[in-house]
């Protein structure tokens, strides 16, 4: 029998939500996957896994993109705004060609980047 992702994620979550994370417990469940002939969703349930971990724990997961390497400049910044225990992952994509881009929980909050706003100019005229 096949389940989602979802399904999966949320499952294994229950099993560890109130214990800590074993070896009997992550084998068990990666039997059951691979039981069911589910082990190519393997890296769309830990996704699942992810985005459960950082609802239910309250940590954000940022992920801030820029140009060039301004990690020195902005981290400061972000933490205070956001909080000392969030995640913050920092990546730099030149074709982005400047300004920032900022994603909380997988989500895209703001894109200030100059390509996005050359798209969007291109885009109504």
């Amino acid at each position: 029998m096949r389940y989602t992702p979802a399904t999966y994620a949320a499952a294994f979550w229950g099993a560890v939500e109130k214990k800590s994370i074993t070896h009997e417990i992550t084998g068990n469940f990666l039997r059951l996957v691979r039981r069911s002939g589910d082990l190519p969703k393997l890296p769309e349930i830990l996704c699942h896994i992810e985005k459960l971990f950082y609802k239910k724990s309250g940590i954000k997961k940022i992920e801030v993109t820029t140009a060039r390497d301004m990690r020195k400049e902005l981290e400061p910044k972000i933490r205070e705004r956001f909080g000392k225990a969030d995640e913050i992952n920092f990546s730099t994509k030149p074709e982005i060609v400047g300004g920032v881009i900022i994603k909380i929980n997988d989500e895209t909050i703001i894109d200030a980047s100059v390509k996005a706003r050359l798209q969007k100019m291109f885009l109504y005229h």
